[in-house]
């Protein structure tokens, strides 16, 4: 007897740290694995050595992961293929699905586990098709065989139906025949091990019986007689109806048997397909997965920039009723105009944070912090905020980890829950229950069983925030779109559908996790997980502030690209005294700097520009004088800053809408503090 084959499992990957980790984990399972580093190798290798098993990146140096992965389906269609990449190429993964990849992970690998048993379930499923294939071919064979020995004498056939029985009745698919009509002739015995019925009492029933579908019986029988009036081979798939015990998916393939060019039977095969089924439901759930974490990023995306713009829009607006409110005594008749203007401007400052919020894009300030003194700290509050016909308990664990949070964060979060638990309970109310609202904290450790169910969850210990209703609950369809920004089932005018997008985007933008527990009529509970932190507080230097006014006399060059925000901003600092020089772009800033050989105290810019963002044209005036001071401004800060510490180490920013006083302020800190 030879020896059971390793299976081979390739891995290609141009990134040699990656590829080894892959290939040492997979081998400590007793797979072997050959690497590649590029398309070219790894294609050869696929051909020299027909793996069991691809492990492919989509982004490698030499060629696309997609032409790989269409060149390997062409070459070997059942070679299951589990496709890598990161964030960046999300789209792709998409598209590896549709050209037959069997799975997909976002690197760096944080499920090993669920990695390891995604590649067991293709390596299986793949020998389950080949067996399968193998099997169907055989049995194709042996009808066609079977067929042609029909034609010949009675003792031939004879001979031959004995052979034939004797191997049918091996399998563990089942094998009969049954008349043009559907009237079963003859079965085999692995219909007793299949479904349950008797072999010897199953002859003269009709076909119907098996059918746990009406509708899939019409269409069964119309199969079978457009394969008798064409005389080829036809499949097909419905509900198989056992003598006991719930219906499974089974395939039939039937061929006509002609006899005295009469067609006299037709010879069928039957077989159960649940596990199939069930992984081609794995797939497509894994599909809608990413498609609605795409869904997310987009509108995060859409968000992050609408808000950016509009607040562009807003330091003008609020800028310019500031300066009219500055200019106007009380008692003017336009005073309460600018007023209601400035008001209302600043109401959509809140709303361009909740926007940024969900996308993610929001500056903060996070600090090391015990989430129960901040719960603590609003519950007076949160308590005149539902109302007095409220209840709520607080069940704060003693033992919770500290957390690093901006503790404005935080409260955003609470007050958002709170206020959805409170509406959800007033909708329930006509039930007559308890109006109760429950508050939760626990220490939580996040581990590989958990993750596995809640993949875009990370590793190790968390504080767990629990918001509980005994509301009205939600529907599966409601509670896959609670988090979509401006989606409310509230009526119009009651909500803008941003709490709960807000709480999401916090969370998101901090590593954590959130997920909602609901069902329709039975209440709702939110569970946030943010991760914990070893980090300790540190105790903040003393700074004594100047004995100065906000006036000034240096020289500033101011770099934005919006015409508004910038005649705005110049014309505020040089009211303040200030020598101010202005430019669109990072490009005319330096020639401005170049021809006129300028010199600056500060240099203000826009962090997100055309051509040169602000932070490489800070770079290049600290080049040119490495003495200046630099102020960021912007109304969201883009990905790549928000993924480094670039705006926490001692960096000034200025967050768009700013004021007039605002902006002195901060001028006058920068300089005065040099």
């Amino acid at each position: 007897m030879s020896p059971k084959k390793e299976p081979v499992i390739l891995v290609i990957d141009d990134n040699n740290i990656v590829r080894r980790n892959l290939t040492d984990f997979l081998v400590g399972f007793g797979y072997r694995t050959p690497g590649a580093e590029n398309a070219r190798t790894g294609m050869e290798i696929f051909l020299k050595e027909s793996p069991d098993l691809v492990v492919l990146d989509l982004q490698l140096p030499d060629a696309g992961g997609l032409e790989v992965l269409g060149k390997m389906k062409e070459s070997s269609p059942k070679t299951p293929v589990v496709a890598l990449s990161d964030l960046s190429g999300a789209a792709d993964t998409v598209r590896a699905i549709h050209l037959g990849a069997w799975h997909y992970f976002i690197k760096p690998i944080s499920n090993m586990t669920g990695f390891r048993n995604s590649i067991e379930k293709a390596l299986d499923f793949a020998r389950l098709e080949r067996e399968n294939q193998n099997c169907r071919e055989h049995l194709r064979e042996e009808v066609d065989r079977r067929t042609m020995e029909l034609e010949q004498a009675d003792k031939a056939l004879k001979e031959s139906e004995e052979k034939y029985r004797t191997l049918v009745e091996n399998l563990t698919d089942v094998i009969f025949s049954i008349s043009p009509e559907g009237i079963i002739l003859d079965v085999s015995s692995a219909i007793g091990a299949f479904a349950g019925y008797d072999p010897e009492a199953e002859t003269g029933e009709h076909i119907a019986k098996y059918f746990a579908k009406k509708n899939e019986l019409i269409e069964g029988m119309k199969i079978i007689k457009k394969s008798i009036r064409s005389n080829k081979s036809a499949a097909f798939e419905f509900l198989y109806q056992p003598e006991c015990g719930d219906p499974f998916p089974v395939e039939v393939i039937g061929k006509p048997v002609i006899k005295d060019d009469k067609v006299v039977a037709v010879q069928c095969s039957m077989r159960n397909i649940k596990e199939r089924k069930a992984a081609e439901d794995e797939r497509q759930d894994l599909q809608e997965q990413l498609r609605q974490a795409q869904k997310m990023e987009a509108i995060g995306t859409l968000s992050g920039g609408i808000a950016h713009d509009f607040n562009n829009l807003l330091t003008v607006i609020n800028g310019h009723a500031e300066i009219g409110l500055m200019k106007l005594k009380e008692g003017h008749h336009l005073y309460k105009d600018l007023q209601a203007i400035l008001q209302a401007g600043q109401r959509a400052e809140s709303l361009t944070r909740q926007l940024l919020a969900f996308g993610r894009k929001q500056e903060f300030e996070p600090e090391i912090l015990d989430i129960n003194n901040v719960i603590t700290g609003l519950e007076r509050m949160l308590r005149r905020l539902i109302g007095e016909d409220f209840t709520v308990e607080m069940n704060l664990s003693p033992d919770i980890p500290k957390i690093k949070a901006d503790p404005g964060q935080i409260e955003q979060i609470l007050l958002n829950l709170i206020v959805n638990a409170r509406d959800a309970i007033r909708t329930a109310n006509d039930r007559g229950e308890k109006k109760v609202i429950t508050v939760e904290t626990l220490k939580f450790t996040v581990d590989q069983d958990y993750i596995a169910d809640h993949p875009e969850s990370r590793r190790g210990l968390h504080v767990m925030l629990a918001v509980s209703d005994s509301g009205c609950g939600m529907d599966a369809e409601t509670k896959a779109r609670v988090f979509e920004p401006f989606f409310t089932t509230k009526e119009k005018g009651k909500g803008t559908g941003l709490g709960l997008s807000t709480v999401y985007g916090i969370v998101k933008q901090n590593k954590g996790t959130v997920s909602v527990y609901s069902e329709k009529g039975h209440g709702t509970t939110f569970k946030v997980y943010w991760p914990s932190t070893v980090e300790k507080n540190e105790a903040p230097a003393v700074k004594m502030t100047p004995a100065n006014t906000l006036n000034g006399s240096e020289t500033i060059l101011f770099v934005e690209d919006e015409d508004a925000v910038r005649n705005f901003a110049c014309h505020s600092l040089r009211r303040w005294g200030y020598s101010v020089y202005e430019a669109e772009n990072g490009r005319t800033a330096l020639e401005l700097i170049n021809k006129g050989n300028l010199h600056i105290d500060l240099l203000i810019t826009d962090l997100i520009m055309p051509e040169m963002d602000g932070m490489e044209l800070g770079e290049k005036i600290e080049a040119l004088f490495p003495t200046v001071d630099i102020l960021y401004a912007s109304g969201y800060t883009s990905d790549h800053l928000m993924n480094t510490d670039k705006l926490h180490e001692g960096v000034h920013f200025i967050r768009k809408p700013f004021s007039v006083q605002a902006l002195a302020k901060k001028v006058r800190e920068i300089l005065d503090n040099w």
